[in-house]
């Protein structure tokens, strides 16, 4: 005993085995949290699993049906109200009912597009686009796309155009016009209707302010090219789905293989970060498993969260577009809300506010009943010729551009 105290191995053992014993506690501590974990896990994958299997066999059970969203509900703003009483509009009361049947969207559309560029170029050509239906194989559209050198859509432009001023429309196919011929744009029923601006169509087809932002950080943006009238106004044409092409929401990537690839931009201030697919791979695909799950599309389901910061994002980025066509020569940009319901306006006003972005406003105008129905592509969804025509009339009305 002596000697064990003289070298001290008694004390040494008591604490090592102290030490053990706190050791195993801590360990009985992680296997409980670890099957608690595991429990909640394959009750989680069990509650899933039947849920798929129910929603597999009772896709088209009318006893129950899916969620609907509620869009905000709005009542007309009274300004609009006295806007839409111009001559300009007087066209509206000769448009035909036309039955509510005329706006359905199909999910079973089969785009078919075929393109002609000139030998050797990579830029401008024609495009030509049929949308077909799977099902019944009808055809809803057949339309053609034309480009110049700088990869913008041609605008219809009168013949002697004298103008002083540029107008850019800048955001996705809502302002590139998907679904309609070249004189039937946005861009060409403001140019008809402007002849002291000459009209460029910006729009690119799945675009957000993050996709502009990034063309001008890679120095690939060709939008400015052989403009010679520096002085005038940008539009863009917002919808709510820019946020989520913006966040790289679970409906965004998941929607085609290009999706992913789209511009990712870290949390204000905005920090470009590559794609989403590079950026944050794990998410993006987990993003992808979790959108095959009916579960998932029976509750539509779309993470991530739209945070007040995420606003702010988007916000910051719109702010970046403008002072691009500022510091292009642009005196005025107006962030447009289109003409349709909303989720995040309400939320996005004073964001917008804060970085000192002008505003028009037309959520409040029920398009569906001023256009009597009259508003989307039956099958595709998108503005009609009509539509178009509508809000280059309001926003001319507006501004009083034809006044300039």
């Amino acid at each position: 005993m002596g000697f064990l105290l003289k070298h001290g191995l008694i004390f040494n053992a008591r604490p090592h085995k102290r030490v053990v014993t706190v050791g195993v506690h801590v360990d009985y501590i992680w296997l409980m949290k670890t099957k608690k974990l595991l429990l909640a896990l394959l009750s989680t994958a069990f509650i899933v699993s039947a849920l798929e299997l129910f929603f597999y066999f009772n896709e088209t059970a009318a006893f129950f049906q899916p969620p609907q969203p509620l869009p905000l509900k709005l009542e007309i703003d009274p300004r609009l109200q006295k806007l839409l009483t111009s001559p300009r509009f007087s066209y509206l009361k000769k448009i035909p009912q036309l039955p509510a049947s005329s706006r359905f969207q199909s999910d079973h559309i089969e785009y078919i597009v075929s393109e002609e560029r000139p030998a050797q170029q990579n830029y401008g050509g024609t495009f030509r686009k049929i949308a077909v239906d799977q099902d019944t194989k009808q055809t809803y559209l057949d339309f053609v796309y034309n480009f110049d050198q700088s990869d913008r859509r041609i605008t219809a432009s009168p013949k002697n155009l004298r103008a002083q001023f540029s107008l850019f429309t800048w955001g996705c196919s809502y302002a590139f016009g998907d679904g309609v011929n070249d004189e039937e744009t946005l861009a060409s029923d403001l140019q008809y209707a402007l002849s002291n601006h000459h009209v460029y169509n910006l729009g690119t087809m799945g675009f957000s302010p993050a996709s502009y932002v990034e063309l001008f950080k890679l120095k690939k943006f060709k939008g400015f090219d052989g403009v010679e009238e520096k002085s005038g106004v940008s539009l863009y044409i917002f919808i709510d789905d820019h946020l989520e092409r913006v966040l790289g929401s679970l409906s965004w990537v998941s929607r085609g293989p290009q999706h992913r690839f789209s511009p990712f931009f870290s949390s204000s201030p905005p920090e470009y970060r590559g794609s989403f697919i590079s950026a944050r791979p794990a998410t993006t695909w987990l993003y992808l498993i979790m959108a095959k799950l009916r579960v998932v599309q029976f509750f539509r389901i779309n993470p991530p969260v739209v945070s007040e910061e995420k606003l702010e994002l988007f916000a910051e980025l719109v702010a970046q577009l403008r002072d691009q066509a500022l510091a292009f020569g642009h005196q005025n940009f107006y962030f447009v809300f289109y003409p349709r319901p909303y989720f995040y306006r309400d939320r996005l006003l004073p964001h917008l506010a804060n970085n000192h972005i002008q505003v028009l406003d037309y959520s409040s105008l029920k398009l569906k009943d001023i256009l009597k129905n009259g508003d989307r592509i039956a099958g595709d969804g998108h503005p009609t010729p009509l539509a178009h025509k509508f809000l280059a009339d309001l926003v001319i009305e507006d501004l009083r551009l034809d006044k300039k």
